[in-house]
């Protein structure tokens, strides 16, 4: 499916491990060295999985202390921090701190029915009388349903057809739909898209139960409403409030840009398309779930916005959000889920797009709060892709000044493996 999230838990668990039954302690001197002495095993490890380009990074503080690119696209562009790629996912990460500038601003509740702020009329079919809320949006427990439906797939697949190849050129019928078009046509009961199975009979808003239903759709719909609030483009929102004060000028809802001369191709093997992919660019439309996945952006820009997680809401001595705010987005609501964000074995997101796959994440270890970034240009199994990055955030071990990160005992490891094994049946059970 393209643009949702990867729904492989394992890549984080293997990084939890990595952490959990780690011995050895340093300087942040001594981290980066051993990062930097990493560097020719990542390209290796990089290269077996068949990917093409990637680009790396750790963040302690404000301080950017070792970032790796390596490869490049078909075309001959080199990947750097500077690189254009698609976040797919994390967009959503970006999405929850938006909407928590205007819950700060009190130009919305959390807990509002979101009928409020909506030019239409918003229910669950099946629970009528429920409410749903901007919370239940950012947490996954609007009762939307199937998880792993995009409202991008559903235009294509009852009205359009994906992007095709034909004779080397790209036919996408697509270019002029917006967001608001498919929002409104997928909720308002009058719309075109409109359909119960966009949600679950057996799950009320607000329901927390444990098995939270992942939705696009919801993300989706919490961008429109930042758009509806302010009166202008969720992009334009989140420029002028997020991004610009960070000095950020690179981050895109479509890849069709000034952007696109930094823009890393994604690799793809199916040779039909093949011809397009070396003939021209591939166009994409401007309606790519927005909230849920759409963002395009450099390395660069990440870590500035990570720096706002990491550092409580702070970016280079610049308040983006309150500290109590971050708080919340990254309190667990429903099934290892925040606002915005997973709060399971590490505190992040990843990303599956069309072509790309990306990991963020932030571990706290001796007082000590890292932030990691990882993008590739392809979107193939999710295990091998992930390890390099894995191997990354081993090294944050090296924790300067901890006195409470002394190691753990190859027993305690083995402890650990046996509860990822557990947690990894029962989390099976349900798609992530």
């Amino acid at each position: 499916m393209l643009f949702m999230k990867s729904k492989k838990i394992l890549p984080l668990l293997f990084i939890f491990l990595l952490l959990v039954t780690s011995t050895s302690r340093g300087t942040t001197g001594d981290l980066i060295q051993r990062l930097t002495d990493l560097e020719d095993e990542l390209d290796s490890t990089a290269e077996s999985a068949n990917i093409a380009a990637y680009t790396t990074f750790l963040i302690q503080g404000d301080e950017l202390i070792w970032d790796h690119s390596s490869g490049g696209d078909h075309k001959g562009k080199e990947a750097s921090m500077d690189s254009v790629y698609h976040i797919a996912s994390l967009t959503k990460t970006v999405t929850a701190t938006a909407v928590m500038t205007l819950v700060e601003a009190q130009v919305v509740d959390l807990d509002e029915d979101i009928n409020t702020y909506l030019p239409f009329t918003y229910s669950h079919p099946y629970f009528p009388d429920i409410p749903t809320t901007l919370r239940h949006l950012l947490s996954h427990t609007a009762g939307l349903y199937p998880p792993d439906v995009s409202f991008y797939e559903l235009v294509w697949n009852q009205n359009f057809t994906e992007p095709q190849c034909i004779d080397g050129t790209w036919q996408n019928p697509l270019l002029n739909v917006t967001n608001a078009d498919v929002i409104i046509g997928t909720f308002s009961e009058e719309g075109d898209y409109y359909n119960q199975f966009h949600w679950n009979p057996l799950k009320e808003p607000g329901e927390t139960d444990g098995s939270l239903q992942y939705s696009n759709l919801g993300f989706a719909l919490a961008a429109y409403i930042v758009a509806e609030v302010t009166n202008q483009s969720f992009i334009d929102y989140v420029q002028d409030t997020i991004l610009e004060p960070l000095g950020v000028t690179d981050a895109y809802f479509s890849p069709n840009t000034p952007g696109r001369s930094l823009l890393i191709e994604s690799i793809n093997d199916v040779q039909e398309i093949q011809s397009c992919l070396d003939n021209e660019d591939i166009l994409f439309p401007d309606a790519q779930e927005y909230g849920a996945a759409g963002m395009w952006t450099s390395a660069r820009a990440v870590s500035q916005f990570l720096k706002i997680h990491v550092n409580k809401g702070v970016a280079d001595g610049i308040r983006i959000i309150s500290e109590e705010s971050i708080e919340e987005m990254h309190t667990t609501v429903d099934g290892g889920y925040g606002l915005g964000w997973w709060k399971q074995t590490i505190d992040g997101h990843t990303g599956l797009g069309l072509g790309y796959r990306a990991e963020m994440g932030i571990r706290t270890i001796g007082g000590i709060t890292y932030g990691f970034f990882e993008i590739h240009n392809s979107a193939v199994n999710a295990g091998p892709n992930s390890q390099f990055i894995g191997q990354v955030i081993e090294e944050v071990r090296y924790n300067p000044d901890s006195e409470t990160d002394e190691g753990s005992t190859p027993i305690l490891g083995l402890l650990f493996a046996g509860v990822v094994i557990i947690t990894v049946v029962f989390v099976r059970k349900f798609k992530m």
